[in-house]
């Protein structure tokens, strides 16, 4: 190859490799990002499936409970379709909406699950008992 006198390539040409090797870098760029997003995606949906809440109340009364963490919603639709309460009496459960109110009462880990048991009745006493009812079910506080 000739030089010019301004020092550039007389009749520059790419090499016949260098059509290959950009085609090549672009490919691993796309395959690069194309990992990313589905990285993102993976990330999110663990995030996401980790950080469930929901919250039942109790009805007739001011207590409710918190669920927080993997399969909470699963949780708390089978507190509402049926439980059995702490007397072998059936107890009515539904699903709140909003903000749960009332004092925290107790909460610990129940499996892969951190409850919370809020109460703002007179003495607590239902949230007393569903606390005993955690704790008697291998909830650890």
């Amino acid at each position: 190859m000739r030089l010019t006198g301004r020092n550039e390539p007389l009749n520059a040409q790419e090499p016949p490799h260098a059509g290959k090797m950009k085609q090549s870098h672009r490919q691993n760029i796309t395959y690069i990002a194309c990992l990313l997003v589905i990285l993102t995606i993976v990330g999110i949906w663990i995030y996401l499936y980790n950080n469930q809440d929901c919250s039942v109340g109790i009805t007739g009364t001011a207590a409710s409970v918190e669920f927080h963490g993997p399969r909470a919603g699963w949780a708390c639709d089978a507190t509402v379709t049926g439980s059995q309460g702490n007397n072998g009496s059936t107890v009515s459960f539904y699903h709140e909406t909003g903000t749960p109110e009332g004092s925290e009462i107790c909460s610990g880990k129940w499996g892969d699950l951190t409850y919370t048991v809020r109460d703002s009745g007179l003495f607590d006493l239902v949230g007393k008992a569903e606390c005993t009812w955690f704790a008697n079910n291998g909830a650890s506080p």
